[in-house]
């Protein structure tokens, strides 16, 4: 018998059954028979028996109702060569294994060592799967009647019983134990770098996955209950330890690397010879001991995140990132000390700022510089972030929302941050966009609407950026108005209709000034006469206040450009009845002729500077004037004198000469016209109307004005809550409004508590007579 035949051999006519006797005798002839044959099997000599006989035999035997006695003997001899073999043959092969330990002189040597040890026990597995397929062949009848009938597993899983309690579970000699125990070593010999025989270590292993076991949580395999185990447990101590050596002897970044690569390594291994129950475990296992056990201590560390920033180190984020999301989803640990590490660096910023800032502040070029450094640096700072978002973290969602909150956290404590953007923005649509192409101006004001949508108090960035487009416009200074129309639509964008109707109503203006003045010089100019072209501002577009617009309406202007306004005022209001025109000259210029010696200049000053240096035609040369005198002749108040005279005196261009010579004006300082005044060029612009940063006094006006206008939209914020519920509680009402608040700016609960106060005293709002804290709308 040579091999495991197919054909399908006739049972042999059924026979009245004998005597006890009779049927004792013929078991013994047949099991002798079948007794023989199994050992020559065992033996490798089965060509020497016949199949049919032998299939006839066990047949009949059954047949006689001897069934059980078959089933016990075959499994008797089965069992017999299995303790044999285990006793012999691989106590034999486990000899050199135990010697290999102390003597072996090479890691080579104890590896093959081990291999030979699994090559024997693999031969054993594969001779006996052959000899039960040709023993089971024999005794089908059996399988098909009595061990149906008696719940008995059949010939061939019997013989993998066998296999498996008397040669891998055996008491005498644990062969089982020995097998895992060799393969462990093989897979920590590969860990450390060796070359193994994967082929042969797959194959071990698949034998023990076919070798089914019941356990107290139902039918597993040997390879589960033996070897998963162990090896699970043995791999949780290696990598636990590995990861306590490495962490402290390599830099982060190195070792996230050796990470990935034993990530990589345990996949490799797993899918190479492993069941697939434990791929998942092994890479848990790794990923616990090396990621999750250190991930604060990965992140926290000098290494870590914060050398990896400073340096934008692509490589070691990106591997980071994808190492901390196995263990850590949301990346809470990560995005955590990133956005206090990005904020820490703003605070660097804001603290250079602060240092700098105590000495330049009441210095309004020196401010300035220092307003379009901070934000400069802001820009840098987010476009090396931006970039190692979009490379590193490939565009993370939870990594953008923390870079977010760290830019919005450091930007917020710097209080002047709205001033200072858009001072930036001003700077660089009068100058700093020359020469640059529409795609570099799109790009500048994309960056700095980034920094817009930081901003808490929108409604302070709106109040600047009013006023300093307010004086772009009317000192035509802007480069250009597509530029500015672009930026109003980001603005649009970002923050709705309402926020941009009144910059979009100054453009307006300008253009509908424009329009007018073409008229008003097409039927007005003379020869001799001065050109004027006037500006008409719609009072609710321009940030120009009661104050500011009353205080400076009694200037004295020259009587040859008095009369052009009192021409153009009439011009105006006779096409526009029911309109009142109010002179603002704090927001003009103009261009005079002035002669110096033998030479004549055209200076381009303000209006304030063109009604000063009108003062000095009607005075004989070498006369003066001093600061309270030109203040009484011009009308014009205090504070602006003073500016204009420093200006005029003090600054790049000394038109005056000031006596006594300081920088401060007082009122007792005498001015005269300086002959001695030269210059190179011809045409020169003195202290046109410029955009500075606002010294700290000028600030804490500004920030009071803007408190006030908070409380008027505090109000209409509760008012139109309140008249669309009627009723509201306390608690509520505050909430609401907190939220419609918070798109312009962050409100102050004390403040909305006072306008509540304030509405109830105007009678808009009512208390409840019987629960204090239940607000009523009064139409």
């Amino acid at each position: 018998m040579t091999g495991r035949l197919k054909a399908k051999i006739r049972g042999p006519l059924k026979r009245q059954l004998g005597t006890a006797t009779e049927d004792a005798s013929e078991f013994d002839k047949s099991w002798s028979l079948l007794s023989d044959a199994f050992t020559e099997i065992h033996r490798r000599n089965a060509g020497n028996y016949s199949f049919e006989q032998l299939y006839r035999n066990a047949y009949q035997i059954v047949l006689k109702k001897q069934g059980e006695r078959l089933y016990e003997g075959f499994s008797t001899i089965v069992e017999e060569h299995l303790s044999t073999i285990n006793s012999t043959d691989l106590e034999r092969a486990y000899v050199p294994l135990v010697a290999g330990k102390a003597q072996a002189t090479t890691a080579v040597d104890a590896l093959e060592i081990r291999a030979a040890f699994l090559s024997a026990i693999l031969e054993a597995w594969s001779f006996h799967c052959l000899c039960m397929g040709m023993i089971s062949d024999v005794l089908m009848y059996m399988d098909r009647v009595y061990s149906k009938n008696a719940h008995k597993p059949l010939a061939y899983d019997t013989g993998l019983i066998i296999f498996r309690d008397t040669l891998l579970h055996s008491r005498q000699t644990p062969t089982g134990e020995r097998l895992v125990q060799a393969i462990l070593d093989l897979i920590a010999a590969e860990r450390a770098g060796a070359l193994i025989d994967r082929p042969l270590i797959k194959a071990s292993l698949e034998m023990l996955a076919t070798l089914d076991v019941t356990n107290s949580d139902g039918v597993n395999t040997v390879y589960g209950s033996d070897f998963e185990v162990q090896f699970l447990n043995v791999s949780r101590a290696f990598y636990k330890q590995e990861a306590a050596d490495y962490i402290s002897s390599l830099s982060i970044g190195e070792y996230l690397l050796h990470v990935e690569r034993r990530l990589t390594e345990e996949v490799d291994r797993a899918l190479s010879y492993m069941q697939a129950s434990t791929h998942q475990l092994i890479v848990s296992i790794v990923e616990q001991e090396m990621l999750a056990a250190h991930l604060v201590f990965i992140v926290e560390a000098e290494s870590g995140l914060s050398a990896m920033l400073r340096l934008a180190k692509v490589e070691d984020l990106s591997r980071l990132h994808a190492l901390l999301s196995r263990v850590d989803v949301d990346h809470l640990v990560h995005n955590d000390k990133m956005t206090k590490l990005i904020a820490l660096s703003g605070e660097r910023i804001n603290a250079s700022l602060l240092e700098e800032g105590s000495a330049v502040m009441n210095d309004k070029s020196g401010a300035l510089q220092l307003a379009l450094r901070w934000v400069q640096e802001v820009l840098d700072l987010r476009d090396k972030h931006t970039e190692l978002l979009h490379t590193a973290y490939k565009s993370d969602q939870s990594v953008a929302n923390a870079i977010t909150l760290a830019f919005s956290i450091f930007i917020n404590q710097n209080d002047r941050a709205a001033e200072f953007i858009s001072l930036f923005i001003d700077d660089h649509l009068k100058k700093g966009l020359k020469g640059k192409s529409e795609e570099d101006v799109d790009m500048v004001l994309d960056k700095t609407v980034s920094l817009f949508r930081y901003l808490h108090d929108k409604d302070m960035f709106e109040r600047y950026y009013k006023t300093h487009l307010g004086k772009r416009l009317l000192s035509g200074r802007s480069v250009s108005d597509d530029a500015e129309r672009g930026m109003i639509a980001r603005l649009k964008v970002e923050m709705g209709s309402n926020f941009t109707n009144k910059m979009e109503g100054m453009f307006k203006d300008i253009k509908l000034s424009n329009d007018n003045m073409k008229e008003f010089l097409s039927v007005q100019i003379r020869d001799g006469n001065v050109p004027l072209h006037a500006t008409v501002l719609t009072s609710t577009f321009w940030p120009l206040t009661a104050s500011e617009i009353a205080g400076r309406n009694d200037c004295c202007y020259p009587a040859e450009i008095d009369e052009h306004c009192r021409a153009f005022q009439e011009f105006y209001l006779k096409r526009f009845t029911g309109r009142q025109l109010t002179w603002i000259p704090s927001h003009g210029t103009a261009d005079i002729k002035a002669k110096f010696g033998a030479r004549s200049y055209e200076l381009n000053v303000s209006t304030y500077a063109m009604v000063v240096l009108s003062q000095f035609n009607q005075l004989s040369n070498g006369a003066s004037l001093s600061t309270a005198e030109l203040q009484e002749r011009t009308r014009i108040n205090l504070a602006d004198v003073t500016r204009t005279l420093q200006s005029l005196a003090c600054a790049k261009y000394k038109i005056l000469s000031k006596q006594p010579k300081s920088r401060d004006v007082l009122l007792t300082d005498r001015f005269l016209i300086n002959e001695a005044f030269t210059n190179a060029q011809s045409r020169i612009k003195i202290a046109t109307i410029a955009n500075k940063a606002e010294t700290n006094a000028e600030h804490k006006e500004t920030m009071g004005r803007i408190e006030e206008t908070r409380k008027h939209s505090i109000e209409a914020c509760l008012v139109r809550i309140m008249k669309a519920r009627k009723v509201a509680d306390h608690n509520n009402l505050i909430a609401e409004a907190t939220q419609q608040l918070s798109s312009k700016f962050a409100p102050d609960l004390t403040m909305i508590k006072g306008r509540i106060e304030s509405l109830i005293e105007r009678d808009y709002l009512e208390r409840d007579e019987q629960n204090r804290k239940l607000y009523r709308y009064l139409a």
